[in-house]
């Protein structure tokens, strides 16, 4: 962590870090089975319809012991881990089922944004777990929307073009998420079904 070309002499506080970050990766592994990962809504507004259009789903840990804990704090974990897509699983089945109950509460025109990270994007069978969730909610494909980051667009720039071909064939739609922050590519965004 402090770089090359240096030393440090070995000290009882350095093992506080990897110690702390296997017992987090224990308890990640078990925080699926005790259903302690929710998904919080963040509404979007469209300005011509001025209503709410859509929400995108965020995934929190309710930590039993450090409360609630945001991506940042544990998604390099669970990648590292290979336990993100078991949790990308969820958070999928988690979204369209909760859209499926508000629309049976009368909320029938939203759609539902799900970020995908780049191991999902990875992922050989994204698609047909795609599909799995749709059906087994009972929604329409149309309402769910795959927020991609630019950079895993940049990084997987071949598999890109023909994995969102096979998105948007399902009816679903393609968000590019933070936008902007990399160094996109203008023609490779022109060919993207995005």
């Amino acid at each position: 962590e402090q770089g090359k070309n240096n030393f440090r002499f070995h000290s009882p506080e350095m093992n506080t870090h990897p110690i702390e970050r296997v017992n987090l990766e224990t308890a990640l592994r078990r925080a699926l089975d005790r259903g302690e990962l929710t998904l919080f809504f963040q509404p979007r507004v469209g300005i011509r319809e001025n209503r709410v259009t859509g929400v995108e789903c965020l995934v929190r840990w309710m930590h039993p012991t450090q409360g609630i804990l945001n991506p940042p704090e544990f998604v390099p974990i669970a990648e590292d881990a290979g336990l993100f897509g078991a949790i990308g699983d969820w958070v999928m089945h988690a979204a369209c089922a909760q859209l499926k109950t508000w629309q049976q509460q009368g909320l029938a025109n939203l759609r539902i944004g799900v970020n995908l990270s780049m191991r999902q994007f990875g992922q050989d069978n994204l698609i047909e777990r795609m599909r799995e969730a749709v059906h087994d909610a009972g929604i329409d494909p149309k309402q769910l929307e795959i927020e991609i980051t630019e950079s895993v667009l940049m990084r997987h720039s071949e598999r890109a073009e023909k994995l969102l071909a096979q998105v948007k064939d399902m009816g679903a739609h393609v968000v590019v998420d933070d936008f902007g922050r990399g160094y996109s590519l203008l023609g490779l965004l022109g060919r993207l079904p995005i």
